[in-house]
């Protein structure tokens, strides 16, 4: 799926985005250098690595964006670059073996695994000074989670696609600086969001393609710093927004963006959202409302970005 980026101060993508949103994230990056300090890095270039060094020469950041030709070997070269603060791996088959032997980047800040074979996440604890933790398409589940719960530095994490249902989410609970979680096309149900309860700071979240329905909504009150909030493709309608509306005006005062696409929502529920001037963005794309329905909203919400059928 594609993404827009939209000339909003707060929201610097759309809900299009999918997790290609994360193609766009910043790497922790220095100028340009020599990579004679690890040699062996002309090697990971010549399979596809992108290395990037700083003045000194010492290596910052590797991204491996088509991995197929990386593997376990790789790994033991990568593992001994103890400046590396950013690793991204996307679609190499490593294996429980390839992840043991980055356990010693101990000044790793941002980690993206995607799509790899490891089931055993035990040296993910090894990172203590991690900010941004993707692993999209992993073979995580709930009790792999457990893992996390010492990272008290992380900022963002995405568990897109992975095999998490909602326990496991308890120990996310204990991270104290997390902004940014994504939870899209996960087992994640409303017995899940309650172990996100309390997460003071939890700015933007994810729940797309999950198992979400209007009976869960209520919890999403118990997250109080919440800016953004992406519900796209869940089972949610009128009467979950009927339940919705009061949370976001008792509860979520900071909310600003709210994405509903793809949902049972019809003109008949668009009521529930005229009084959420509080409102900077909606998505109601691919939903049920029409779009007499959508531009009565735009005349209700006339400081608001709505977009919905037709729009555009």
């Amino acid at each position: 799926m594609s993404f827009q980026i939209l000339p909003h101060a707060k929201l610097a993508q759309w809900p299009g985005f999918l997790i290609s949103t994360f193609t766009g994230l910043l790497l922790i990056s220095g100028c340009s250098g020599s990579n004679a300090q690890h040699p062996a890095t002309a090697n990971l270039e010549a399979l596809g690595a992108k290395v990037t060094t700083n003045t000194a020469g010492e290596v910052q950041s590797l991204a491996i964006i088509k991995g197929e030709d990386f593997t376990d070997e790789q790994m033991e070269t990568i593992g001994k670059i103890e400046t590396l603060k950013s690793l991204e791996i996307k679609g190499a088959p490593i294996t429980d073996a390839g992840l043991k032997k980055l356990s010693g980047l101990k000044q790793l800040k941002k980690l993206f695994i995607h799509n790899s074979e490891i089931t055993d996440w035990t040296p993910l604890s090894s990172f203590s000074n991690l900010e941004q933790l993707s692993l999209q398409g992993s073979k995580i589940n709930d009790s792999g989670l457990e893992h996390l719960a010492n990272l008290s530095k992380l900022k963002l994490l995405n568990l897109t696609d992975t095999q998490v249902s909602g326990p496991g989410l308890a120990h996310v609970q204990s991270l104290p600086q997390l902004e940014r979680l994504y939870l899209q096309g996960t087992l994640v149900d409303n017995a899940g969001l309650t172990h996100l309860a309390h997460q003071e700071s939890l700015t933007w979240l994810n729940l797309c393609k999950t198992k979400v329905d209007d009976s869960g909504l209520e919890a999403l009150g118990n997250i109080p710093a919440l800016e953004v909030l992406f519900l796209n493709e869940t089972n949610i309608s009128d009467d979950g927004m009927a339940v919705l509306k009061p949370v976001i005006l008792e509860k979520l005062p900071k909310l600003t963006a709210l994405m509903v696409g793809g949902t049972q929502i019809t003109d008949a529920g668009l009521v529930h959202f005229e009084e959420l001037t509080q409102l900077e963005q909606i998505q109601l794309g691919d939903s049920r409302i029409t779009r007499a329905g959508l531009e009565d909203l735009w005349k209700k919400l006339p400081n608001c970005l709505i977009d919905g059928p037709g729009a555009g």
